[in-house]
């Protein structure tokens, strides 16, 4: 245990890897899947974390190279000042912009399934809030928390696909493997982006104890996101089948609707799943929160970051309400996933680790 030092351990950097990856996105996933593959959406699962494994390998290879620094940094190092300069902006813009659209959807969901008579800028300001305290405490304080709700969150998850299993119809997927190789490998390469989480790791390798441990983080993070994906993705299509899948906003929610549990367990199933979506969108927006306060304080070269991260919740708050409604969030919120994931997650790692490679900059890897 590492006690008010921002040093995490080895366990808490996959706890926190894994709950950011996963985010609003675990909403709609069987939807995006059935879109681009159909019937075999779940074969996309499967080549997109394939796919996000190849983006991990590099980011894994880049940061090991300067374990004691952050993108901030070591970009810097590798192209020239002017270019690293703007490659931060823009992973600021990113970041702010990526937590403005997870706390509108957060607000939206919360609003209809829970709190209809609650304004939606009310959830939205609660969530900042409680990410910007937590946020002040420091890296090794959302850590603990991390690794505290982490339980808490993938345990009514699995128990909802535990108890849907008696509702699956195999059929439902049938006929099995009729993609064909250009829509997989296209699917698949944009499913991957949905694996945009793995990136904090230019920002969060510098606090993990021991370091140059990223390999197995990477590794064990990716595989559990990835299984978590499928086996949402399988229950949920094999449950509504394909056409029913695409005509939902939420197609998980709407599976808490055919769960029984046992003898009226709980009386709102859905808080079941509404438990496990908000953990991942606190984590996720509390660590877009830090890494927009690192970015700002490293460019400003200032020792302190914690007096940065109030100012930027009206920069969060005030984009979230931009969108008329939930269905235009999710168009932006896929543009821009996809877009900034072409160039954040396979671009810029292969650029930079090549750069850095050529130069002869940082340390030697293992």
């Amino acid at each position: 245990m590492y006690t008010m030092n921002d040093e995490i351990s080895v366990r808490q950097a996959k706890v926190l890897l894994i709950l950011d990856m996963l985010s609003a996105g675990a909403l709609v996933l069987p939807r995006t899947a059935v879109e681009m593959g159909q019937q075999d959406g779940w074969v996309l699962v499967i080549g997109g974390t394939l796919f996000a494994f190849v983006y991990g390998w590099f980011i894994v290879r880049l940061v090991q190279r300067f374990p004691q620094e952050t993108f901030v940094n070591f970009a810097g190092k590798i192209v020239t000042k002017p270019i690293a300069m703007m490659l931060n902006f823009l992973f600021l813009l990113f970041l702010l912009i990526s937590a403005s659209f997870e706390v509108r959807i957060f607000g939206e969901l919360l609003k209809q399934v829970l709190l209809p008579k609650t304004p939606i800028e009310v959830l939205i300001i609660s969530m900042l809030l409680v990410c910007g305290y937590i946020t002040r405490k420091g890296y090794e304080c959302r850590g603990r928390i991390g690794e505290i709700l982490f339980f808490v969150s993938i345990g009514p998850l699995l128990l909802i696909l535990l108890f849907a299993l008696p509702n699956v119809e195999i059929s439902n997927l049938a006929p099995f493997f009729q993609i064909s190789w250009k829509k997989l490998i296209w699917g698949s390469f944009n499913f991957s982006l949905s694996y945009i989480g793995i990136l904090l790791l230019f920002f969060a390798n510098v606090f993990i104890q021991p370091p140059n441990k990223s390999h197995g983080i990477v590794r064990s993070s990716l595989l559990t996101v990835g299984i978590l994906n499928l086996m949402i993705n399988i229950i949920t299509v094999s449950i509504f089948g394909v056409s029913e899948t695409k005509k939902q906003i939420w197609p998980v929610m709407t599976l808490m609707q055919v769960v029984h549990l046992p003898a009226s367990l709980i009386e709102r199933q859905e808080a079941l799943m509404i438990i496990f979506w908000v953990i991942t969108v606190f984590s996720l927006v509390s660590g877009y929160l830090y890494f927009s306060s690192i970015i700002i304080t490293k460019m400003l070269k200032s020792k302190e970051q914690s007096y940065l991260v109030f100012p930027l919740l009206p920069i969060i708050y005030i984009p979230a309400l931009i969108p008329s409604n939930i269905v235009e969030v999710y168009k932006w919120y896929r543009w821009l996933y996809r877009s900034t994931g072409i160039l954040f997650l396979v671009i810029l790692p292969f650029l930079l680790w090549s750069i850095a490679k050529i130069r002869k900059v940082g340390g030697p890897v293992d």
